[in-house]
Formats: structure tokens, sequence, C-alpha cells
């Protein structure tokens, strides 16, 4: 599948305050449906996460991606190009939610609750 056009963009105003709502959260769904790229802390969410979030059996928040990134239980700088960022999520039963950062190119890879990930 390939998606062509896509523009870097800022995301709302609600979601740089941390506002979250279920009315809000089907506006991010239709900017992610659009094409566009959303932006967290000047960080571009790469195509693969954009997907991954569109997904309605997604439970990860925009919100608790930011929050592992500005204050994360654990940094991990694999490569220049590969900075993993781990915080546990107490609304999603403590589990640890790890996000994959590529520095370089200002891009947020991939966010997933890593199960094998223990403190």
């Amino acid at each position: 599948m390939y998606i062509v056009g896509l523009t870097p963009i800022s995301l709302p105003r609600f979601y740089s305050t941390g506002i979250s709502s279920k009315s809000q959260r089907f506006s991010l769904q239709n900017y992610l449906a659009s094409g566009k790229m959303v932006e967290i802390f000047d960080f571009k969410i790469s195509t693969h996460l954009r997907i991954l979030l569109d997904q309605e059996r997604n439970d990860i928040k925009l919100e608790w991606i930011k929050r592992t990134i500005s204050d994360p239980d654990i940094t991990k700088e694999v490569l220049k190009s590969e900075i993993r960022f781990w915080k546990g999520i107490p609304e999603f039963g403590g589990r640890f939610l790890r996000v994959v950062v590529n520095p370089e190119a200002k891009k947020i890879i991939t966010a997933f609750f890593d199960r094998r990930f223990k403190l």
C-alpha cells in the first residue's frame, strides 16, 4: 500500500494541550485518513504508526506517546538513528509503552505495548 502526498502539519491545539474527548479522537482519525503527516514535539509520525493508530482495535493514545517521549521511565539509544523510550501507562494496567524514535529524521517510527519489558 502506497500513500502519496504526505505533507507535514501541526497538531490541532486540543492535542497539544492534552485535552481529549471522543469527538476530538475522531478529528484525529480524520487527519490520519486525510494522508497528512501529524507531528508530536517536532517529530513526524511515520506512515506505519499513522496506519497503526488509525485501526479501530488500537488502544494507544497520542497523549501516551507524548508522555512516553517527554518523561520516559527508561531510555535506550540503540543506534544514532534509533532511540527507544519506555513508560508505564497506569491507565492501561501499568503495561509499558515502547516508542521508537529516529532523532536524525525527527520521526516517531512505531509505538506498542512491550510484553517482554520488565522494569
